[in-house]
C-alpha cells in the first residue's frame, strides 16, 4: 500500500500501481490504535487525509436533500410510476427525529414509508421518533399512513398484511426460511412468502438482510 506495488498470485516480481485507497468507519481509530486493538501501522497508512462526517442528527438541514434522493431510488426500486408524495407534517417528524442509525436508518425509514403507504400520502407515525413498542401498537391499532382510527383512514388488509411480515422480518434479521427464519413464525411455506414479499414490493435477499437489523 505504501510503495502502491502489488505482487500477482504465482508472480516473481512486484509491479507498480496508480490507486489510491478509500476507507470508511465509524469507529474510533485513535482509541482503537491505543488499546491496540487495530494495526497502528496500517492506520497511520490510512491517515493521509482524514475527514469527519457528523453524525445526521448533527446536520439536519441534509435531511430534505436526503429524502429527495432516496424517493427517487426507491420509486425505481420498487416499480413505482409516481413519485410519492409527503404528508404535510412527514417532514417536520423527520426533522425531529435523532436518527441514531444515521441515513441508512433514514433511507430504510423512507423505504418502509413508500412500502406501507401505496397510493396515500407518505407519513413516518410509527416509524420515528417513538419506542419500539410504540411502534408495534402504532402500526397494528392506529394504521401506519394515517395516525388515526377512524374508518376512512382504517388499515386495509394488505396493509396489515405487510406490517406483519415486516415485524416477522425484523425478528429474524430478515431471514426468510429455516428453523429460525420468518416463513415459520407466519406458518407459511417460504417460496409462498417470497411471492407474497414480491406482490408487495418488499425487498428480500442477501442484499436486503440489513433493512431488518435491530437498531
Amino acid at each position: 500500500m505504501q510503495e502502491k506495488e502489488i505482487e500477482r498470485v504465482g508472480g516473481a516480481h512486484p509491479f507498480k500501481v496508480n490507486i489510491r485507497v478509500v476507507a470508511a468507519t465509524h469507529r474510533d481509530l485513535d482509541a482503537m490504535v491505543t488499546r491496540e486493538l487495530f494495526r497502528n501501522d496500517l492506520y497511520f497508512r490510512l491517515q493521509v487525509f482524514p475527514l469527519t462526517i457528523p453524525p445526521l442528527r448533527e446536520r439536519r438541514g441534509d435531511i430534505p436533500a436526503l429524502v429527495s434522493h432516496f424517493l427517487e431510488k426507491k420509486q425505481a426500486e420498487l416499480g413505482l410510476r409516481t413519485k410519492p408524495v409527503l404528508a404535510f407534517d412527514a417532514m417536520e417528524q423527520l426533522m425531529a427525529y435523532n436518527w441514531p442509525g444515521n441515513v441508512r436508518e433514514l433511507e430504510n425509514a423512507v423505504e418502509r414509508a413508500m412500502i406501507l403507504c401505496q397510493g396515500r400520502l407518505l407519513s413516518f407515525d410509527g416509524i420515528v421518533n417513538t419506542s419500539p413498542v410504540a411502534v408495534q401498537k402504532s402500526e397494528i391499532n392506529q394504521g401506519i399512513c394515517s395516525g388515526s382510527t377512524s374508518p376512512a383512514n382504517f388499515n386495509s388488509l394488505d396493509q396489515t398484511v405487510i406490517l406483519h411480515i415486516i415485524k416477522a422480518l425484523e425478528l429474524t434479521g430478515g431471514q426468510i426460511g429455516g428453523e429460525k427464519g420468518a416463513a415459520v413464525l407466519l406458518g407459511v411455506n417460504p417460496s409462498t412468502l417470497r411471492k407474497k414479499m414480491r406482490k408487495f414490493k418488499i425487498p428480500f435477499g442477501r442484499d436486503a438482510k440489513h433493512r431488518y437489523t435491530k437498531r
